[in-house]
């Protein structure tokens, strides 16, 4: 049912909490008890049904997203532009992630809305751009097409011909499909720590002006959010597993949608980034900021 799955003889009825009346007839106390008693993660499962959401178990590199703060039901402005964020990983996918910035007085609302994930056997650098490009022609998208991510992607290779890298590829695709692009990568990223701290600081409304908010129907990338962990140095934990089915591979499962969230955030707010980090050392010089 979560994935879309089912055959057409099969229909999913949810049951929540909520359709135990018998219950909360005879016990009117227990789910004001059970609202009380459990923490917002475990509400949204275990009460809200919302079987496909990961719990926060501490340590997380997001560790500023509130599920429920954050994330809401959004919708794309086909008249405002789209930014696209890629990370050129091969498995469990090739991240992308969809985003658009809303203006908000003087700020902007940095809005998450949509994912375009491509997994094998779309986990190459060609399938994944015609996927994104079937993604905007379904949402009837005519616009530019503004590009970030990890700057490994323009790296050129000797698997293609013509020693093309990852981006090239990718950007073709869109370009072959009528799209305009433009490259937003910077020549060089800060330090994944610092980012972090930038990132974790928009979400706590720290950052003046800037805030985010997650598309509720970006379920991977949620997850993925949630479960991707810091490591001790202040990066990004990025445990590995093996493959279900290929004996030997191994593979990062978590962190290539945070990383298109993080990399898109501080390239498409450069100045902003620069300035929280002069206000952190100020601080630090001054002994206010612990």
């Amino acid at each position: 049912f979560m994935e879309g799955t089912l055959k057409k003889r099969w229909h999913y009825i949810q049951s929540r909490i909520y359709d135990n009346i018998p219950l909360l007839t005879a016990q009117p106390d227990y789910l004001p008890n059970l609202l009380e008693n459990l923490n917002r993660y475990e509400i949204e499962v275990f009460v809200e049904g919302r079987w496909d959401v990961a719990l926060q178990t501490g340590g997380e590199f997001l560790r500023s997203l509130d599920l429920v703060k954050h994330t809401k039901p959004v919708e794309i402005d086909l008249s405002t532009i789209i930014h696209v964020s890629i990370d050129s990983n091969v498995y469990p996918h090739i991240a992308a992630t969809v985003w658009q910035l809303i203006k908000n007085g003087t700020g902007w609302i940095i809005r998450q809305v949509g994912e375009v994930p491509a997994a094998d056997p779309d986990n190459t650098a060609s399938r994944a751009g015609k996927k994104m490009c079937s993604y905007l022609r379904k949402i009837d998208y005519k616009g530019a097409v503004y590009l970030y991510g990890d700057r490994s992607t323009k790296s050129r290779n000797n698997i293609d011909d013509d020693k093309r890298s990852f981006f090239q590829i990718y950007n073709e695709q869109l370009i072959k499909s009528g799209f305009r692009t433009e490259d937003k990568m910077p020549s060089s990223m800060p330090s994944v720590p610092s980012v972090a701290d930038f990132v974790n600081a928009i979400f706590d409304g720290d950052v003046p002006g800037l805030s985010i908010e997650i598309g509720e129907h970006c379920k991977e990338s949620i997850n993925d959010y949630i479960e991707t962990k810091v490591d001790k140095d202040g990066t990004m934990l990025k445990s590995r597993i093996n493959h279900p089915t290929i004996p030997k591979l191994t593979y990062e499962k978590n962190g290539h949608l945070t990383d298109t969230l993080k990399d898109f955030i501080v390239q498409a707010f450069p100045d902003e980034y620069k300035s929280y980090l002069n206000s952190k050392t100020k601080y630090i010089q001054f002994g206010y900021f612990k």
